[in-house]
């Protein structure tokens, strides 16, 4: 990003501007791949330039730009809004580094948060994993398999050994051979976020901060799945909305990556607002226990499944992004982590 006093000098200099953008082309390759998207899609000279200029300056991605609709937006109201890459700092400067690290390997998460997870899970990090692989696929010949640093729901793959005939040593080294998973048995999830799309686990994702006198607060979103997809993350098309964390009530319509709002799921055509999420006051002690558990990780992200017997842990996330909160609201939270915390 550029520092704030030139982005604004650059804001009344358009011609400086667009040189100073073209010339960064060449050496950047996050604005290349904005150049070849607004090519491949067509979009008008001056939406590519604002693509451009928006990630070299602010450090938008052409997602958070569509998701954030910015085109709606004026330029004070777009500073507002925290960037991904702000995200990570901000994790950066509230967080421990060492327990941050624990958090981004999912192995270790389970480690430490198991007593949470309400499922059983093996890891695949060596051959010596082996025997406790074969005992796990043979509880649960149908699983699902997360990379062990993956994120965005990339990689994550549900595997049936009862349908494809497979060997489960033979699934233990072709994992061990992509770099390695957590295997998790499946999460049957309540009927009450199943109505959303009943092919992915629907969760809420509750971005918690612990202050100095150990209080905790919250921003909360829905994440859905979409299309028949196995995971719900906003990256893999999922339409997420935003909840009020001291009802639980669902209080937005649905936005997905691409900016696109909808009063109910495009799939199903369930509504968003309205919807009073099950079991609130358990889902929030539920998250003040797991910010205890490592309290010098005080900005986290957890995602959160409701089955027949309550919440559950998904997983952690040590190095949360604050697009949700900001996406699902159309109101940019710099003010608030800048100065505020």
């Amino acid at each position: 990003m550029l520092p704030s006093r030139a982005a604004l000098f650059l804001e009344l200099h358009p011609a400086l501007k667009r040189r100073l953008t073209e010339a960064a082309l060449s050496r950047r390759a996050d604005l290349r791949e904005i150049a070849a998207f607004a090519a491949a899609n067509g979009l008008s000279p001056a939406l590519r330039e604002e693509l451009l200029w928006y990630r070299l300056a602010y450090g938008y991605s052409r997602q958070e730009y569509f998701c954030y609709g910015f085109a709606e937006k004026a330029p004070a109201e777009r500073r507002a809004f925290l960037s991904e890459r702000e995200s990570v700092l901000l994790s950066y400067r509230w967080n421990d580094l060492d327990g941050m690290t624990l958090l981004n390997d999912k192995y270790q998460t389970f480690c430490l948060y198991g007593a949470f997870f309400g499922r059983a899970a093996a890891p695949v990090r060596s051959a010596a994993d082996g025997p406790g692989f074969l005992r796990f696929a043979a509880a649960h010949p149908v699983f699902v398999a997360k990379p062990l640093n993956g994120a965005r729901g990339e990689g994550v793959e549900k595997i049936d050994l009862s349908a494809t005939g497979e060997n489960a040593a033979a699934v233990f080294l072709e994992l061990l051979a992509r770099g390695g998973v957590l295997a998790e048995e499946l999460i049957r999830q309540s009927a009450a976020l199943a109505r959303f799309h009943p092919a992915s686990v629907n969760t809420v994702r509750v971005v918690t901060f612990r202050d100095k006198n150990d209080g905790v607060s919250y921003d909360c979103f829905l994440k859905t799945g979409r299309g028949g997809s196995f995971v719900d993350n906003g990256a893999a098309g999922g339409v997420l909305a935003g909840i009020d964390p001291l009802t639980g009530y669902v209080v937005t319509d649905g936005v997905d990556e691409s900016g696109r709002r909808y009063a109910a799921h495009p799939d199903t055509g369930v509504r968003f607002r309205g919807t009073l999420l099950p079991d609130w006051e358990a889902l929030l002690a539920l998250c003040r226990r797991l910010s205890a558990v490592l309290p010098a990780v005080r900005l986290t992200g957890w995602d959160l499944a409701h089955t027949e017997n309550g919440w559950l842990l998904v997983e952690a996330n040590g190095q949360t992004e604050l697009i949700g909160p900001q996406a699902v609201f159309g109101r940019g939270l710099r003010h608030r982590w800048m100065h505020n915390h």
